[in-house]
């Protein structure tokens, strides 16, 4: 009878350490809520990218350029620009992007909005939009809509996502 109870008493005992770990878990952090990230809808699957670098190049000059590259350490990656006037980049302006790539498909049309941009040019930078873009699968020719695209890419500002 004594083996019994210490056994049943072995067994509450575990199982209240097994729940007490439960609870004091990490809840699991989403990486495309912190950091630099960006993700895109593609047929319906939200798609994660925890990596995310934006540039801005030559502004002010008729050679001037903006740009995303997004990659989730796995065999998904992907890349925009657009051509920016020579007047500047404008917030809240959709852009036609002329180049780019999705996890090797070709881009064929698209546009992007960048929501923030803020560059002190000594590392400090916030630099947040939005993207929608179509591509082309070169072996088969099918297309691809990816929708409701966003990206964050920050260092230095500590409320810098507009989302």
């Amino acid at each position: 009878m004594m083996k019994k109870f210490l056994i049943y008493f072995c067994l509450l005992i575990a199982i209240m350490n097994f729940i007490s770990c439960l609870e004091k878990a990490e809840p699991e952090i989403d990486p495309c809520s912190t950091g630099t990230w960006g993700k895109v809808e593609r047929d319906g699957e939200e798609i994660c990218f925890p990596s995310a670098t934006a540039f801005f190049n030559n502004p002010n000059t008729s050679y001037s350029s903006f740009g995303i590259s997004l990659s989730n350490l796995s065999e998904r990656a992907m890349s925009a620009g657009f051509s920016v006037p020579a007047s500047g980049l404008e917030l809240d302006k959709a852009y036609i992007i002329t180049n780019g790539e999705f996890n090797g498909e070709s881009l064929v049309s698209g546009e992007m909005t960048v929501l923030n941009y803020e560059n002190n040019n000594r590392g400090t930078y916030c630099i947040a939009g939005t993207f929608h873009m179509i591509t082309e699968d070169p072996n088969n020719g099918n297309k691809t809509d990816l929708t409701n695209g966003k990206f964050l890419y920050y260092n230095g500002y500590s409320d810098c996502n507009p989302f």
